[in-house]
């Protein structure tokens, strides 16, 4: 949905098996990409509006025919119910096309928490279970798992630009912090359950200390 406006911008009736439990969207002039996370165990990589992202980011040679008929005027039936180019237009339609193009795999639980880092070209999802996945969202490869935390929920993770992950959960309440190769850094407990965080890092290479700044 437009924040302005409140109208809707683009919808899909195809998605997850059963309820979304996380949404991110990406910033730095990445806001057509949304990564939603399920209880189904399962991250889905939307692109909204831009059909040319849609085919760029998977071989399928279906979306190329997408981008190049709704791009031209066209009219379109997609395979998620979607109608597009002069379709739409002509049965008043306000919706823009909103294209699943990679499901991310690795949870056997379901997944609570997302962070996407456009820099990074990677998302980092925590699941109920205490694992950690990483992808990359251009290509919707699997990257690694992290198991430090296996055996309490993972409930808020962010990834810094820099190659940081740090992990909270509530359960326990403790924050930890992962280098994006999966080395563990350190670990902390917080006096609270925390639902939303900025973090800071600062790293001394001289004493070879790492300094986590949380800004809740």
């Amino acid at each position: 949905h437009s924040l302005e406006t409140m109208r809707d911008i683009a919808s899909s009736k195809q998605g997850h098996q059963g309820a979304i439990t996380c949404v991110q969207q990406g910033g730095n002039g990445d806001g057509h990409t949304v990564i939603t996370g399920g209880v189904d165990g399962t991250c889905r990589v939307w692109i909204c509006e831009k059909t040319f992202l849609a085919s760029a980011y998977t071989p399928d040679p279906y979306f190329a025919e997408i981008d190049s008929e709704y791009t031209s005027g066209q009219s379109v039936e997609t395979n998620n119910n979607i109608t597009t180019g002069a379709a739409a237009s002509a049965s008043g339609a306000t919706s823009s096309p909103l294209f699943c193009v990679h499901i991310l795999w690795g949870h056997q639980s379901p997944v609570r928490c997302l962070s996407y880092s456009s820099v990074l070209d990677m998302s980092v999802s925590g699941g109920e279970d205490g694992r950690l996945c990483l992808h990359s969202v251009r290509t919707g490869k699997y990257i690694r798992s992290i198991s430090h935390t296996e055996g309490v929920s993972i409930d808020l993770v962010v990834a810094s630009a820099p190659g940081y992950i740090v992990a909270h959960s509530w359960t326990d309440l403790q924050i930890h912090v992962f280098w994006i190769n999966g080395q563990h850094l350190l670990s902390t407990v917080l006096p609270t359950r925390y639902k939303y965080f900025i973090i800071s890092l600062s790293v001394s290479s001289m004493s070879n200390e790492i300094n986590v700044y949380v800004v809740a």
